[in-house]
């Protein structure tokens, strides 16, 4: 029986139909790659998004703008 498994697996083909992403997938990933990322200045990027995105403590604002409130 070995000599048959082994001459049916031999003679064995096999199809695979892979589907890893959709149209709208493929779209976004052809948008992403002429969107201009590669030449975007990184160091201008990350220099950017080290800055406080306020330039007042937001929890003292929002306490000062509740008591505010609670005058009116």
């Amino acid at each position: 029986h070995t000599e048959s498994i082994s001459s049916e697996l031999e003679n064995l083909k096999v199809n695979f139909n892979i589907f890893l992403l959709g149209e709208a997938g493929r779209k976004n990933l052809q948008d992403f790659a002429a969107c201009g990322i590669d030449r975007m200045n990184y160091d201008t990027y990350l220099a950017q998004t080290g800055k406080s995105p306020a330039g007042v403590n937001l929890l003292s604002f929002a306490y000062d703008l509740e008591a505010k409130a609670n005058r009116l």
